[in-house]
């Protein structure tokens, strides 16, 4: 009975059930999510600092993430991981984190309220969710200048572009994540590259202004 079904990436649509999709097509619209856009971006001057924003929670495939880490390090490159986020679980991440060894470079900082500092304060954005629709944390990451390392789920790709603004990795390609990391550590010049396209893309397609004039329209007070 309603007007309008407002998806927040066109993989959430696509992904909706098949008799949304069959008899209800004309009635979807994607509008993807909106955020404010900040003055103060990362510099670079932190090369191999990388962050994660989000939930401790198993869609989120923290592993893989700690596994990037690794092999990346391996290499002899010096490179860090925070991650941002509270749940469940904090200690069984932490084991983890013990168990290979990495308690120098994998810090589990819980739920801040400085999220905007910390994002700054990096160099690179890692994703690894096995699912996501269109993430706001990434959205901020991108706005804050991080070149970012994403998995290929949801509306990530809507977001990140390779040979763009970062890297999408397949879930089953394990390598190209530690290996997207090291392209970003060691070719700085790529980095200031991507850095510049991912805020320029931020300011041009996810401000919250951009989002809410979509939603005015379709709620027809435009």
């Amino acid at each position: 009975f309603c007007k309008k079904i407002v998806n927040v990436s066109d993989d959430v649509y696509q992904k909706s059930g098949f008799s949304n999709r069959l008899f209800c097509s004309h009635k979807n619209i994607v509008i993807n999510n909106g955020i404010n856009i900040p003055t103060n971006f990362s510099d670079g001057k932190s090369p191999g600092s990388i962050i994660m924003v989000g939930r401790l929670n198993p869609v989120k495939n923290h592993l893989l993430a700690f596994q990037a880490i690794k092999k990346a390090k391996a290499t002899g490159t010096d490179v860090s991981l925070k991650v941002v986020g509270g749940g469940a679980l904090q200690a069984e991440l932490q084991t983890q984190i013990n168990k290979m060894g990495l308690n120098d470079c994998i810090k589990l900082l819980g739920d801040r309220n400085d999220v905007s500092s910390l994002l700054v304060d990096a160099d690179i954005f890692l994703m690894t969710s096995l699912s996501e629709g269109h993430s706001i944390a990434l959205l901020e990451a991108c706005a804050a200048g991080l070149p970012a390392v994403v998995s290929n789920v949801g509306g990530n790709k809507d977001i990140i572009k390779n040979n763009f603004n970062g890297f999408v990795c397949d879930l089953d390609d394990i390598d190209s994540f530690p290996s997207s990391i090291l392209e970003l550590c060691l070719n700085r010049k790529l980095w200031k590259k991507y850095s510049t396209n991912t805020r320029n893309w931020a300011s041009q397609n996810a401000s919250i202004s951009k989002c809410a004039d979509l939603y005015s329209a379709a709620y027809g007070f435009m």
